[in-house]
């Protein structure tokens, strides 16, 4: 009987206990604990019929069973901690990460993409550049398990990504955000912990939709131009994971448009998903498939980290410690719930975004932040890039000044006071740049500045602001205002022939810049946010891409030129140029060693075609161009030429126009011009030749010796020493000018070896 009662009495007391205690992440529900039938048996004896009954009634209405996932029901059983396991993942990946990342040593043109609000951040040579990628890799290591360390690599990650435009990646702009969430996690405590890791799935969700939604309003998407764009060009670059997709789309006409609708369903079905389904169901692990196949034909370019932590972020709604709390603490019905009992992050920031005001205003701005995009830019995003960052736009746009050799729509023009400087020799051209007039920056800011600068044309005045600052050093210009640079960028998107003018070629590039530099705090974050520079001095054309739907000739331009995009692209393919009349008044559009035959589709005045044979345009023809726009226009052909331009017959040099508006302040664009190569070919050395004087040939001649290409690639980094040779060749007293140089640690001995080269061959 004593013992008896002793374990009915311990049973009561266990029974007590149990009521008082807390619940697990499995814990039971309110009207579990109260129910008025529960019966306390003797451990020895078999359960009742009616006591099977309710249990079987209990766990299925109240008590909320694992969730249904079977990854979510593995790491139950293994007793496997979801956020450490999160946290070990993620920093793993950021370990490897940081052992990619393109950090490289300080040098003055790598600071011109840095943003306005950033110091030189950049380590001064390789042996820190080494140091701070290593340094990063062990932080991360550390970070998996100590917490300090989370705060150590939050920060790099974040100067890195918001110091240097170029560092602007989706993927990395992620990784910092995450970075900030895992340490104010790491350091949560309580309900803080549920509620940062509310954060983390509702940034998620930020990813998923925006994906989406620029997808679903992108008809170059929808149509599977992007895609293809995307994945030919890596099949060219040998970056395709031996997937040959040219090959796969003969025999699968339609494959990039499935390709394209597939990734829209799948980002649209995750960010629906995520936001309103119960935590740990089954469908949130569409990721798999997802980021599966990114990782297997995109990870040679965008790498693995990416599609890693996106895999990895599914631990993130799986049912942590904290779920079920936070329906039994908010005392909701049960139809406020899942079936199972959890709640959707959807259904916890309805109840309780007012509990946790800075996880509330982190997700706001992270929602705000990539809309404001097409209101900033009036539409014209995927042309200025207004807004285009921190607004989730994976791989959408692509953008090319480059069509082919001699096509280069990217180029900076130097004045003195009035007068345009000729580059040539100061600046060596290249096949895909001879424009003498033109600067070609692509010598100094590489491929990665160069695609960095079409995706983000509001660098321009930090760039032409570095050129006139070289120019000004060599003590060239006189004019008490100095050097003034002045931008050409026609571009064209998602692979389309269809090049638009972007900037206004009438804007003091170096006037802008320190106009920019100049603002206040409050100027900088508001201009930052909206992604412009002051009215006065904005670059950027309006209404890009606007030009005349109405006109009944480009609309049926426009049906030929869609039954041609998907021709691949060849010499004889039609290039479209996109102008408006006071920009063309003032920069023409210049083509260079090319025969070609055009054809003028539309402009409200007649035009002039200027052709010239020799590069410096000391030898050239002008013909105006007139047409009649009721008749079906004949191609025109023009025979080999150096340069061929298309300008007004109201041209002025001197940027002083005199039209009733000026380039910035036009809002349409009503010059359309298609050209192409024409099968006669350009011969750049007898074409120069024959038009020079017997010096000149024999100085071209000369330009080919051994000993003067090597002193000029080994000066290719210096474009002083090229500029200031210019000056030492055309002195009447070389070595008196040369000296002048000769202290100057930096260009002095590369100088003094390009000058002797060309004083060798010219006594051979």
């Amino acid at each position: 009987m004593t013992a008896g009662f002793g374990r009915r009495a311990s049973g009561r007391r266990g029974m007590r206990r149990r009521r008082q205690a807390p619940p697990t992440v499995a814990g039971t529900s309110a009207v579990e604990e109260d129910s008025p039938t529960t019966q306390v048996r003797s451990p020895n004896s078999p359960p009742s019929r009616g006591n099977r009954k309710l249990k079987k009634q209990k766990r299925s209405s109240s008590t909320p069973a694992p969730a249904d996932g079977s990854l979510a029901r593995l790491l139950e059983r293994c007793k496997l901690p979801i956020l450490q396991l999160f946290r070990c993942i993620f920093f793993l990946v950021m370990a490897y990460n940081w052992s990619k990342h393109g950090i490289i040593p300080c040098n003055d043109w790598q600071q011109t993409f840095k943003y306005y609000h950033t110091t030189d951040v950049c380590p001064p040579d390789e042996w820190w550049t080494n140091v701070a990628r290593s340094g990063g890799v062990l932080t991360c290591l550390l970070a998996v398990f100590f917490n300090p360390a989370t705060v150590a690599f939050a920060i790099p990650q974040n100067v890195y990504v918001f110091s240097y435009i170029t560092n602007f990646v989706n993927h990395d702009y992620l990784f910092g955000l995450m970075a900030v969430l895992m340490v104010l996690l790491v350091y949560a405590t309580g309900d803080r912990k549920l509620a940062w890791t509310q954060a983390l799935r509702g940034q998620i969700c930020v990813v998923y939709f925006y994906a989406a939604l620029w997808k679903l309003i992108t008809p170059a998407w929808l149509d599977g131009t992007i895609v293809r764009g995307i994945f030919i060009s890596f099949e060219a670059q040998g970056v395709a994971s031996g997937v040959p997709w040219s090959q796969l789309e003969k025999h699968i006409p339609h494959l990039f448009t499935f390709v394209a609708w597939s990734g829209l369903f799948l980002d649209a079905l995750l960010a629906a998903v995520l936001f309103f389904g119960p935590i740990g169901h089954w469908t949130q692990q569409v990721g798999v498939v997802f980021h599966g196949f990114t990782a297997f034909t995109m990870a040679q370019r965008i790498g693995y980290a990416f599609p890693t932590t996106m895999l990895a972020s599914g631990l993130l709604f799986l049912p942590v410690d904290g779920d079920e709390e936070t329906y039994r603490a908010g005392g909701h019905s049960s139809k406020s719930t899942t079936e199972r009992g959890y709640m959707s992050h959807a259904s916890w920031m309805k109840h309780h975004w007012s509990r946790f005001p800075f996880v509330t205003l982190w997700l706001l701005v992270q929602w705000l932040m990539p809309a404001r995009m097409p209101i900033v830019s009036r539409g014209q995003y995927k042309y200025t890039r207004e807004a285009y960052r921190f607004s989730w736009t994976m791989m959408m746009h692509s953008a090319e000044s480059l069509s082919k050799a001699g096509d280069n729509f990217l180029t900076l023009r130097l004045y003195c006071g009035n007068a345009l400087w000729n580059m040539q020799p100061v600046i060596p051209q290249d096949p895909n740049h001879f424009d003498t007039s033109g600067y070609p920056i692509h010598r100094h800011i590489g491929v990665r500045g160069l695609a960095a600068l079409n995706m983000f044309p509001r660098q321009l005045p930090a760039i032409g602001n570095e050129v006139a600052k070289e120019f000004d050093k060599l003590g060239f210009c006189k004019h008490q205002d100095g050097v003034a640079v002045y931008g050409t960028m026609f571009q064209a998107v998602d692979g389309s022939p269809i090049f638009q003018r972007v900037i206004d070629p009438t804007q003091n590039l170096v006037t802008t810049h320190k106009t920019l530099k100049e603002r206040g705090f409050f100027d900088t974050l508001v201009g930052s946010f909206l992604d412009k520079a002051p009215s006065d001095v904005e670059f950027l054309l309006q209404n890009v891409g606007s030009y005349a739907e109405s006109n009944p000739v480009w609309k049926s331009e426009k049906k030929k030129l869609n039954s041609e995009l998907n021709i691949p692209n060849t010499d004889d393919e039609w290039i479209y140029i996109i102008d408006r009349l006071p920009c063309l008044a003032a920069d023409p559009i210049s083509i260079f060693t090319k025969s070609i035959e055009f054809v003028v589709i539309t402009s409200p005045e007649p035009l002039m075609m200027e052709w010239c044979k020799d590069l410096k345009q000391t030898e050239c023809v002008k013909k105006k161009i007139s047409w009649d726009m009721s008749k079906p226009q004949k191609p025109t052909i023009i025979p080999p030429m150096a340069v061929i331009k298309f300008h007004c017959l109201e041209e002025k040099y001197d940027q002083q126009l005199h039209l009733d508006q000026s380039c910035q302040s036009s809002t349409e664009e009503d010059v359309v011009i298609k050209y192409r190569a024409a099968p006669q070919k350009f011969d750049l050395q007898s074409v120069t030749i024959s038009s020079r004087t017997q010096h000149q040939a024999k100085e071209q001649n000369m330009m080919s010796s051994p000993k003067i290409q090597a002193a000029l690639e080994k000066a290719q980094k210096y474009p002083r020493a090229m500029a200031a040779l210019q000056e030492v060749r055309s002195s009447s007293n070389p070595s008196q000018t040369l000296s002048k140089y000769g202290y100057d640690p930096e260009i002095g001995p590369v100088l003094k070896e390009l000058y002797d080269a060309f004083q060798f061959n010219t006594k051979e």
